[in-house]
């Protein structure tokens, strides 16, 4: 699954770096293209999300199912990492997604 993160910035001038993502307890979560940095434009980062765990246990967490990995460098300072929790209809719709990856038979 492909999805668009769109970043903004609320206050502030240094540039924030997108210098890398995180997976989650079902999904690898990857950048597709070059990783963009904040200046004062909104950006899109775009990732994709494939289920790597179908096992019981990992569905079971849904409620990490939807949370994303980030992680970021405000200016000069050293990469920290941020979870990006996505609206409620958003998590639903990674939750059902992986649930019915994980169950479609392989070809």
């Amino acid at each position: 699954m492909r999805v668009s993160i769109e970043l903004r910035r609320l206050t502030g001038s240094d540039p924030v770096r997108v210098t890398g993502t995180g997976s989650n307890t079902v999904y690898d979560i990857t950048a597709v293209g070059p990783l963009p940095t904040l200046v004062e434009q909104p950006v899109v980062l775009q990732v994709d999300m494939v289920p790597a765990r179908c096992d019981v246990h990992a569905l079971g967490e849904s409620y990490r199912t939807g949370l994303i990995g980030l992680v970021l460098a405000l200016g000069d300072a050293a990469p920290r990492p941020l979870v990006l929790t996505p609206a409620d209809d958003v998590r639903t719709q990674l939750e059902t997604f992986a649930v019915t990856t994980c169950r479609t038979p392989p070809d």
